[in-house]
């Protein structure tokens, strides 16, 4: 400890210290205490975090000032009407959402407003308050935007911080081992992740989560023209992009049927890009369309070729048996559906296929484009991809692997089938769907597998399905997790406006809702009945997939207990805990197995290594052979965190950001709180000597000093570097 008070003393040089007495202690505990963290037996452990200070000043306007004298006006009136003091909590509620008046369900003041809300100086009240509570009407016209809009520095910090770049337009998370460059908003935003938001307060993951999503949605309208409203039922936001029922053309179907021969075609990892790719497809494709010409005749283009050519490739490939595995679902589907007009199709395909199969029928003339569009699928189509995908991850019969396709298959239909989605389809095409009966079947189809292709998808169910396998999950599980989490149901919360009862001429706060889907609120204290146990846990698997909810915002249920690492490298700390040992528990929560950062970790460190992981002989399952890889090439490595759990060398970090209010005394208790931290683990045996020494000395030193400091002080007690602290000379 001397020599550790001696470091504050600008006299005394770095080079003048000497590991002696840190060997000494090596040697007398070595043989009576192990210590196995992760910075005592793996190399940069610590590196993986990166700390960011979000400083909001610059977001600093005077409409936050005239909020926050809008809520104390009222609130001086209620607490003078209740005989009630909310004074110190007003400060705290306005740091933590705009408009906090709206998200006070559940709070005292609410209840003392509502029980006063007759009263004359409580109505004069409400009426001087309207910039503390969120306008109904500029959100039913999406014309509040957040990002200037809110009266809170930090949720415009957050906002520019999050939503940059065109992320309103991603369906899921980049891919972390793409097999071609990414286009579109997915090469904006190759290192997108999701972020988990803690908060002391309860209502901040439902303001946050309700007005984050709505932001959402507002970018993604037209700029110019006419807008539709936001508050309307799901089922008039918008028509379904793909029907596959009824009078609804077949088209879509194309992209539900796992073709064996459009799957054999492999994806490899290398610089080639998209263009190049379906180019050379497209050719590969066109010479096996001559093979089908027995089954064309003249006339018109026939648009049925899009759905039947895939299964006819497989009938003249020598795929009969996957066929058959085809024509047996489509049987057991129509025995069990009830859906009259699913049935219709279904009975249209088996006849027409069995028709043509025989010889009884003949389609039209083949579309020009047919070739390209079998390259697209081969390349992007779901129902291909996740045939590819359990092909490859799970050792099972082709009739287990073709109904486990079409399970993610229909998953995928559903996720393009969300409003959220087509507002995404629309902003690209820079077409309105509303009335997408007019718009031709195959140009739908075909804007979903753009969008596919531009984001990676085969890349993307491959590293998820390599997750779901590795936590236990069959075949079967794993189809029904993907359509699940694809199919994840939008939530709403509820916030008050102010407005005029039917009948009424003052103003009162009335209910609203807000849609829930880019982020969601986990902000139940107690999880212990039934429902609410079977709600986090279905918010978990979401969060745990590369499909949205993008963002999780929670109180303190969600900082033990609940693992978020497999897409998220992101811990916003919203409000600082009262106890700074809260966090590490947060941050604990993407610090894991097979973590994102890990997984991205890994494919810089086979770039770096040239490693070619497609080769023949090769499993299936890439990431298994990558992290195979790593490992025999990390023999040298001091410990088996390594590749699983962390990765010494690469850029991805786990982002630590706490958003600071101008003024606030944020800035200090964080300090505070890792000093505190700091201690606490010194206390309990687990310290980071790093942070300690840090603590402890308050001087400044280059990062080459650092090293020497620690090198020379920094006691490892981990039996794996005992021998060579044992053998090392002292210095």
């Amino acid at each position: 400890m001397t020599t550790i008070l001696r470091l504050r003393d600008e006299s005394f040089s770095v080079e003048d210290l000497s590991n002696a007495e840190k060997l000494r202690v090596e040697r007398s505990l070595g043989n009576f205490i192990a210590r196995t963290e992760r910075g005592q037996i793996g190399e940069n452990v610590d590196s993986v975090f990166r700390s960011k200070r979000l400083d909001c000043a610059e977001y600093f306007s005077h409409s936050d000032i005239k909020s926050f004298v809008a809520m104390t006006g009222l609130a001086d009136t209620v607490d003078q009407v209740s005989q009630a003091r909310h004074g110190h909590q007003l400060m705290e509620y306005y740091k933590s959402a705009p408009w906090a008046l709206s998200f006070l369900g559940g709070y005292s003041f609410r209840e003392k407003l509502e029980r006063n809300i007759k009263n004359s100086k409580i109505r004069a009240a409400l009426r001087a308050s309207a910039l503390a509570w969120l306008p109904r009407e500029r959100i039913a016209n999406f014309g509040l935007n957040l990002s200037k809009d809110a009266p809170n520095a930090k949720v415009h910090g957050l906002v520019n911080r999050i939503l940059k770049d065109r992320v309103e337009e991603l369906l899921w998370i980049p891919p972390s081992a793409p097999h071609y460059p990414l286009l579109g908003p997915f090469a904006a935003n190759p290192n997108f992740a999701k972020t988990l938001l803690f908060s002391a307060w309860a209502m901040v993951p439902r303001a946050l989560s309700g007005l984050l999503s709505y932001e959402v949605e507002r970018r993604l309208q037209k700029r110019k023209g006419s807008r539709p409203k936001y508050f309307v039922e799901d089922k008039k936001r918008s028509v379904p992009l793909i029907r596959l029922e009824g009078k609804n053309a077949l088209t879509g179907w194309s992209l539900i049927y796992p073709s064996r021969v459009l799957a054999s075609t492999p994806l490899v990892h290398g610089d080639t890009t998209l263009e190049e790719l379906l180019a050379q497809r497209s050719l590969q494709f066109g010479d096996m369309l001559t093979s089908l010409y027995q089954y064309e005749s003249e006339g018109p283009d026939d648009h049925n070729w899009y759905v039947y050519a895939g299964m006819l490739l497989d009938h003249v490939s020598g795929e009969g048996d996957e066929l058959d595995d085809w024509k047996d679902w489509l049987q057991t589907e129509q025995a069990i559906l009830t859906d009259i007009g699913r049935r219709k199709h279904l009975n249209e395909i088996l006849t027409s296929l069995e028709q043509l199969l025989g010889g009884q029928k003949t389609l039209g003339k083949m579309p020009n484009d047919l070739a390209d569009y079998l390259a697209l699928l081969s390349v992007a189509g779901p129902g291909v991809c996740a045939l590819r995908m359990f092909s490859g991850l799970w050792d099972i019969g082709v009739a287990d692997q073709l109904k486990a396709a079409v399970g993610v298959a229909f998953g995928a239909l559903t996720l393009f089938n969300k409003p959220e989605s087509i507002a995404v389809i629309e902003k690209q095409s820079g077409t309105r769907l509303k009335n997408s009966s007019q718009l031709s079947s195959i140009w739908k189809s075909r804007k979903i597998l753009n969008y596919c292709a531009h984001g990676g998808f085969q890349a993307m169910v491959d590293e998820y399905g390599h997750l779901l396998k590795g936590n236990g999950l069959s075949a079967g599980e794993t189809s029904d997790r993907f359509a699940g989490v694809m199919g994840f149901q939008t939530s709403s919360v509820t916030f008050q406006y102010l407005g005029h009862a039917d009948g009424k001429r003052h103003l009162t706060p009335l209910n609203a809702s807000l849609r829930c889907h880019f982020a969601v609120p986990l902000g139940i204290q107690s999880a212990t009945d039934d429902k609410q146990l079977v709600r986090v846990e279905h918010i978990r698997d979401g969060f745990n997939s590369p499909f949205k909810p993008f963002m999780l915002n929670s109180t303190s249920i969600g900082q033990e207990g609940l693992d978020f690492h497999w897409y998220c490298n992101r811990v916003v700390h919203w409000n600082l805990p009262s106890n700074p040992i809260d966090i590490e528990q947060r941050e604990g929560r993407v610090n894991r197995y097979k973590s994102l950062v890990v997984r991205r970790r890994a494919t810089e460190y086979a770039h770096s290594q040239g490693l070619d992981l497609d080769q023949t002989g090769n499993s299936g399952d890439y990431w298994e052979a990558l992290f195979s890889a790593i490992d025999r090439l990390s023999e040298d490595r001091c410990s088996d965190l390594t590749p699983y759990w962390h990765i010494p060398t690469g850029t991805a970090q786990i982002e630590r950001l706490v958003p600071m209010m101008p003024m606030s005394r944020e800035e200090s208790r964080l300090d505070e709180a890792l000093k505190v931290l700091s201690l606490y683990r010194l206390a309990f045996g687990q310290p980071r000597q790093e942070e300690l020494l840090c603590n402890l000395v308050r001087r400044e030193f280059s990062e080459d000093e650092w090293g020497k400091i620690q090198c020379a002080l920094v006691i490892n007690l981990a039996p794996l570097k005992q021998i060579i602290s044992i053998n090392q000379p002292a210095q």
